[in-house]
């Protein structure tokens, strides 16, 4: 069956097959698989509470190497259509799966 690396990334691929959504990243030909997760920031300031919603990517590295802030992907169909710009940094996990801030392209 293959070693722990091996069986990690087969269900990390099942994972983003069931859940993700199909995306053109930048100037590419081919779609990636993209897994969304809101993000919800509860700040208080001055006694006053804050809550600014934002949008998380997954993105598997063996698939999009290097992500940079301001590339910009598109998603044709589902809940997520739309374009999208990457904020801030992103950061690789463990897993080797990318985190991305998104925001929606105007």
């Amino acid at each position: 069956m293959g070693n722990f690396s091996e069986r990690r990334r087969a269900v990390i691929d099942a994972a983003f097959a069931a859940f993700g959504e199909d995306a053109l990243f930048g100037d590419a030909e081919q779609p990636v698989r993209i897994r969304f997760k809101g993000s919800d920031a509860d700040e208080a300031i001055s006694g006053l509470r804050v809550v600014a919603s934002g949008l998380i990517g997954r993105l598997r590295s063996w698939e999009v190497s290097a992500p940079r802030r301001g590339q910009s992907l598109a998603v044709a169909a589902g809940d997520f259509a739309g374009t999208y710009t990457i904020m801030g940094e992103p950061m690789l996990d463990a897993k080797r799966i990318w985190t991305v801030e998104l925001t929606q392209a105007a």
